[in-house]
Formats: structure tokens, sequence, C-alpha cells
């Protein structure tokens, strides 16, 4: 119900603005991409056998990759959230819903509710 309210006021929104603004795309992308690609081939190197990798300096190093990811989601999420003002939703909000972080569908909600 309350996402219904959401996708109706913003969908409402980009019909008044004929659908034509969209915000500009995050630089850091392909820096979060590298990191979890990092995350990724270091597990594997933890998991393969024989291991490529010592159990020490995988959970040596993990944890540094894993907060310098969850870094970049926050900036990633604060800046996406704040063009996304009623003004500058984007027109296919129903169908980008399932994909969007819970930070972000909380900043949609929120602003529907202001």
């Amino acid at each position: 119900m309350l996402t219904e309210m959401v996708f109706a006021k913003y969908e409402e929104g980009a019909a008044r603005r004929n659908g034509e603004e969209e915000p500009e795309p995050w630089p850091h992308e392909d820096e979060l991409t590298q990191v979890r690609a990092n995350i990724a081939d270091l597990t594997a190197a933890w998991r393969a056998r024989p291991q490529r990798i010592s159990s020490a300096r995988y959970f040596e190093q993990l944890p540094g990759l894993e907060r310098e990811e969850q870094e970049l989601l926050a900036e990633r999420e604060k800046r996406t959230a704040k063009p996304y003002g009623a003004a500058a939703r984007p027109v296919r909000l129903r169908e980008e819903w399932i994909d969007l972080t819970l930070p972000e569908k909380r900043a949609y909600i929120e602003e529907a509710l202001i």
C-alpha cells in the first residue's frame, strides 16, 4: 500500500516534467566494482584447494575490503538519494524498486511522506 503511494507520487511528478530529468551517474561505480572483484578474488583464493592464501592473510585483508565497500555504498546511497528529490525522480521507479537498496527505498518513502 505504501509503495503504491510512493509510485503514484513520483509517476505524477514524472508526468508533470515529461520524464526528462535523470540524475548524473555516480563517479565511483568503477571503484566499487573493483573492490567487489577484489573481495571475490580474495575469497576464491582462500576457498581454492589447495588454498592459494592462508586463512590468517584472508581474515586480515577481508575486513579492510569490506569496510571500503561499505563506505563506497554509503557514499553512493547518500549521493543518489539526494538528487532523487520530488523534481528528479526516475520515471521507471516502479520497475527499479526491486533493485534499490533499503536506504534508497527509505529515502523515496520519506520524500513521498513529506
